[in-house]
């Protein structure tokens, strides 16, 4: 699809829900283009939720269809932060797109993947 010289383009950042609390998680989901910017307010988000006293945060990626290196980056300093704070930091359903990335970088073996906020509960 062609762009008009001049024209606006829609931002296509990821937005992130209100937190929702399941069980001991705090869960925010995460929709749109996870790029540079966008995953710096998220980690900002996160970091914010564990120093108000959520000691356990996820983030619900079903609705992502891109992350960036910085996004997946994010991830990782998140999953330190959580840990180094007694807490923990997992990822809830990926989309396809989000999914094979991370494991074409390995990057499951580093961070805590659960298929559906129920069985982030039950685990």
């Amino acid at each position: 699809m062609a762009q008009e010289i001049g024209k606006a383009v829609p931002s296509s950042d990821a937005k992130a829900s209100k937190p929702e609390s399941h069980g001991p998680f705090k869960v925010l989901r995460l929709m749109g283009r996870l790029d540079a910017s966008a995953a710096q307010r998220v980690q900002k988000q996160c970091s914010a939720l564990r120093n108000e006293g959520a000691p356990n945060v996820a983030l619900e990626l079903s609705q992502v269809t891109f992350v960036s290196s910085s996004g997946l980056g994010v991830f990782l300093a998140l999953t330190e932060e959580f840990k180094e704070a007694n807490g923990s930091f997992h990822l809830v359903s990926p989309s396809s797109t989000v999914a094979a990335v991370i494991k074409l970088l390995n990057l499951d073996r580093f961070l805590s993947i659960e298929p559906s906020i129920d069985h982030l509960l039950r685990s």
